[in-house]
């Protein structure tokens, strides 16, 4: 049987021990957006669609259920070490070692990368303000 789009979501949210709300939380939509995502009563737009395989880094054919594999693209330990090349580059102190990484839950992974997106965002966020700032 073919797993539709809203019981893989449940599925890869229920794996994660997340609820709904930390779900919508991670994936920056309301709790009654999981909701009606999960029993079918609304589908995201192709946009959102894409921005939530991204984050949870699961590929497209995945999260739509018409796979039965993830097919991760990048790995967590990946991505943790691209985001904190990142920070290290920018001559920021990164919060998380690389042993410290390899000791996380899968939970505590997810969270830890959702934390290093949201440094990166806030990072360029303000990289952009100051950019702004030296135009005026």
């Amino acid at each position: 049987m073919k797993t539709s789009f809203a019981e893989r979501l449940r599925e890869i949210r229920k794996s994660r021990g997340w609820s709904q709300e930390e779900l919508a939380n991670f994936l920056k939509v309301s709790k009654a957006t999981i909701s009606q995502y999960e029993t079918s009563r609304k589908t995201p737009e192709i946009q959102r669609f894409i921005y939530m395989a991204n984050e949870l880094n699961v590929s497209l054919d995945y999260l739509a259920g018409r796979s039965s594999a993830p097919h991760l693209p990048i790995r967590p330990a990946d991505q943790f070490s691209r985001l904190n090349q990142y920070f290290i580059g920018k001559q920021q102190p990164s919060p998380f070692s690389p042993k410290l990484w390899g000791e996380l839950s899968e939970k505590d992974t997810y969270a830890a990368l959702s934390y290093l997106r949201w440094r990166l965002h806030m990072h360029r966020k303000e990289e952009n303000n100051h950019g702004a700032r030296r135009t005026d």
